[in-house]
């Protein structure tokens, strides 16, 4: 197995890490930020991603390098971090975009957020944009990431990871099912310009 190291995500990884988070969901990420424009997606997660606070700030996020390159993207969030990040995440979002774009993008990701994908239970530290790149698969890196979140919800006293994961994702969904996470239910799909979502939960011994 390769060397991983996971460390916190800084600001300067923005250029290599919105990739790797816009691979994590990327009809999702357009249906919602795209603004009709091949590359806004990207360039909004770039940006936001940058920024010290919100869902897609660097401060919610590792990377995982192998001899000293970013190979690997994690996040991971609370019930509580979730709260207070969605007013920095709304407003990043209104002034990337502007008000009218902004208020139309909110309006699908919250409609997103909470039907389709679940927010996290208080007793879950949830596991969000998880991505690796294309040439890094099999090296081990999101069993290492994840194992990373279990142990900051274990120094945290919370008892269960969580995440959605999309159904035509089934190489996720493996990877997840090898690690001890249980489909506990599967969100239909209100539009087909997204995937239905399974939510998965692992119980920590």
């Amino acid at each position: 197995m390769a060397d991983i190291t996971i460390r916190p995500a800084t600001p300067e990884d923005a250029h290599l890490t919105a990739a790797l988070m816009y691979s994590s969901g990327p009809k999702a990420f357009d249906y919602v930020f795209a603004n009709q424009q091949p590359e806004g997606s990207l360039d909004f997660l770039h940006w936001m991603f940058m920024q010290d606070k919100g869902m897609f700030s660097y401060r919610n996020h590792w990377v995982a390098e192998v001899d000293g390159k970013v190979l690997g993207l994690i996040g991971s969030f609370t019930k509580s971090t979730i709260d207070k990040g969605m007013l920095a995440t709304s407003l990043g979002t209104i002034r990337y975009l502007g008000l009218i774009q902004g208020l139309k993008a909110l309006a699908k990701g919250m409609r997103f957020e909470y039907q389709l994908v679940k927010p996290p239970k208080k007793d879950c530290l949830y596991i969000a944009h998880v991505g690796v790149t294309p040439e890094s698969r099999g090296l081990g890196l999101g069993s290492k990431m994840i194992a990373h979140v279990e142990s900051l919800a274990r120094e945290q006293g919370i008892g269960k990871l969580s995440l959605d994961v999309s159904v035509i994702n089934p190489r996720a969904q493996q990877l997840y099912e090898r690690l001890s996470f249980k489909v506990l239910g599967e969100q239909q799909s209100y539009t087909p310009d997204l995937d239905n979502h399974r939510y998965m939960e692992y119980l920590l011994s």
